[in-house]
């Protein structure tokens, strides 16, 4: 389904887009009830108006003097056995002003010290209040193992 998923997403993202395409029309009308189409009313619709003001706002704005921090965490999205997966990735800002490719970071990290993260956002701090901690029960007195995953709720939050 990996292929088949980005296919009906593209699609269905096109055709809100009004691209004049009648296999693209198609598969976005065969999967028009699909769950999969959740994915895109998490992308905010902006009209070409809003678009066009921000951007001459922009132009005629002074410059911010914003201090930006070394740090970011970012959420990788992928699709795993046909569910969706979210990682978080550690970034860090180069000397050449570029983002790094990100490091994985734990959930139990973020699980049990999320205030060493000072640079989490009000976004990252929702997404993380959807780990869970399961626990496997320990077996002829081996200890118990602990699973950290995010709730499928953390993929609307992101």
């Amino acid at each position: 389904m990996g292929y088949a998923w980005y296919a009906v997403v593209s699609s269905s993202l096109l055709q809100r887009l009004d691209y004049k395409n009648e296999p693209c029309r198609q598969i976005a009308q065969q999967y028009l009830q699909s769950p999969f189409n959740e994915i895109i009313d998490l992308l905010p619709q902006v009209s070409a108006w809003q678009r066009a003001l921000d951007a001459l706002t922009q132009l005629t704005s002074e410059p911010v003097a914003s201090v930006e921090k070394e740090l970011r965490l970012i959420w990788s999205l992928s699709l795993v056995n046909n569910e969706v997966v979210l990682e978080p990735k550690e970034q860090r800002l180069g000397k050449s002003g570029r983002w790094t490719k990100g490091r994985p970071i734990a959930l139990k990290r973020l699980y049990h010290d999320m205030a060493e993260f000072d640079y989490l956002s009000e976004q990252d701090r929702r997404i993380c209040a959807h780990i869970e901690l399961e626990k496997e029960p320990a077996y002829y007195g081996y200890s118990s193992k602990e699973f950290y995953t995010l709730s499928s709720k953390a993929v609307i939050e992101a």
